[in-house]
């Protein structure tokens, strides 16, 4: 996708794969993301224990890991990047690991090839493998020169490095050479600092083990290598920075998700892990990891369930929302259905999905619109060759009686009913609000400015669809 300078062309690649062999079975496709979940925990595990030499507490931070919002997102969407990618790079550091202590050929291999697969599947990629890969040749030379450690994994690392310069020049050909616009992925026409700093509190509530820790322990380790002449760890501080590069370069982007920062935990889970305990007798971490635990309690976990049962339950409520449409539309043509409180701009992804579900079920005489202004004017552009009027122009066209409005999680208003007759309701799975101190905060800034929040559905309900017809 080179207009907005995207290269990520093995995302969803497993889904082809899976399909030749099984067909398409929903049932199959998660089976194959519990399969490879599987693998993950079983990599870092192994790693993990690798430097802590205590199972309970290896798993303790497995656990931290399963639980979080990141771990939920990419396990429970099918099309999401960062599941493979977090599965080949814990392959690929339980495979250099263990290619460090044993030498052994086959972990070799296993790293070279995995690593080099993680890095297909998200433009970022090449950033903390390539961060991970300098900082170890840096940190190792030295014992390597003294004969104090086996230089095959810096062989390892130096042909790492050659795959992130060709992952560049790749960019380069599929990507900035033939982009003609300007335009990047996540440019914004809001106030760049203001997004700035929602998406640092976002990413610091809904992962504070990965944010607050990677910077803070970065922050100690300098202090601990320059002022106090500990010893280096090439693999620990290099995989703690390569997870720091991974956090700054969404932070320069400028954009934010539930799920971007996984794979940044399978490089940062391990120093995380292991310099809490070593430095947990200083003030300064116990605080941390104080703050860090407030914050996963009261809003990453909260997030957490919230996003299992989002993903649970809202794909079941789609489908049933879309079988139902395409049994009315089939006996009412011409039917015009509004996404009530779902912006075009911002949530097009949302009318995407209505639209291309509705077509596969061989529906066609139908309309979207839209009785919203854009709140986006970079994603918000007119397509005066679009059938759908919601994206052929931007016109506000108000709701007439005999229209369809469906409500759904994507809402950011609360519904008004009372002109509408409710037909179809969909209720697969609890519909669990997210309160965490996230939506505490949104709650006292809409009170003082509501221009600075987008969506006033703070609880992020409903998980259940409703269709009403407009009296």
């Amino acid at each position: 996708m080179p207009e907005i300078g995207r290269f990520y062309p093995l995302d969803a690649q497993e889904l082809n794969i899976i399909y030749s062999i099984f067909g398409i079975s929903v049932n199959i496709f998660y089976i194959f993301s519990s399969i490879f979940a599987f693998i993950l925990v079983c990599c870092l595990f192994v790693a993990l224990n690798n430097f802590l030499q205590n199972k309970i507490y290896s798993l303790f931070w497995i656990v931290i890991l399963l639980f979080s919002p990141a771990f939920a997102t990419a396990f429970l969407r099918l099309f999401v990047p960062e599941k493979l990618e977090s599965v080949f790079f814990a392959i690929f550091i339980f495979s250099f690991i263990k290619f460090q202590n044993t030498n052994k050929f086959i972990f070799f291999i296993l790293a070279l090839i995995s690593a080099n697969l993680a890095l297909y599947y998200k433009e970022v990629a090449f950033i903390m493998l390539g961060g991970f890969c300098f900082f170890y040749i840096l940190f190792s030379y030295k014992q390597i020169l003294y004969k104090q450690s086996n230089k095959n994994p810096i062989i390892l690392s130096a042909l790492l490095l050659i795959s992130c310069g060709l992952w560049l020049i790749f960019y380069y050909i599929f990507v900035l050479a033939i982009k003609t616009n300007s335009g990047n992925y996540g440019d914004t026409p809001y106030n760049v600092i203001i997004v700035f700093l929602k998406n640092i509190t976002n990413y610091a509530l809904s992962e504070p083990f990965l944010f607050i820790g990677i910077f803070a322990l970065l922050v100690f380790r300098f202090y601990f290598i320059v002022f106090k002449h500990c010893k280096i760890n090439p693999i620990l501080d290099s995989a703690l920075i390569a997870s720091f590069l991974h956090s700054l370069a969404y932070f320069a982007l400028n954009i934010y998700s539930f799920h971007y920062p996984l794979p940044a935990y399978i490089f940062g889970i391990i120093p995380i892990a292991f310099y809490l305990r070593e430095y947990f007798k200083y003030l300064f971490i116990k605080c941390i990891v104080v703050i860090c635990a407030f914050i996963w309690l009261f809003n990453s976990f909260p997030a957490f369930i919230y996003q299992f049962n989002h993903y649970k339950a809202v794909p079941n409520n789609f489908a049933n929302t879309i079988d139902f449409l395409a049994s009315y539309i089939s006996k009412n043509p011409h039917t015009n259905i509004y996404l009530d409180g779902v912006n075009r701009a911002s949530s097009g992804e949302v009318y995407h999905s209505f639209i291309k579900n509705l077509e596969f079920k061989g529906i066609e005489d139908f309309d979207m619109k839209s009785d919203l202004p854009i709140d986006n004017a970079l994603l918000g552009k007119e397509d005066s060759t679009s059938k759908y009027s919601v994206f052929k122009s931007n016109d506000i066209l108000q709701k007439q009686s005999g229209d369809l409005v469906v409500w759904t999680p994507y809402s950011t208003i609360a519904l008004d009913s009372s002109e509408y007759e409710l037909l179809f309701y969909s209720d697969y799975g609890f519909n669990i609000p997210f309160f965490g101190i996230k939506s505490l905060l949104k709650s006292i800034i809409m009170n003082q400015s509501k221009d600075i929040i987008l969506s006033n559905n703070i609880s992020m309900l409903p998980i259940h669809f409703s269709v009403y017809r407009v009296k």
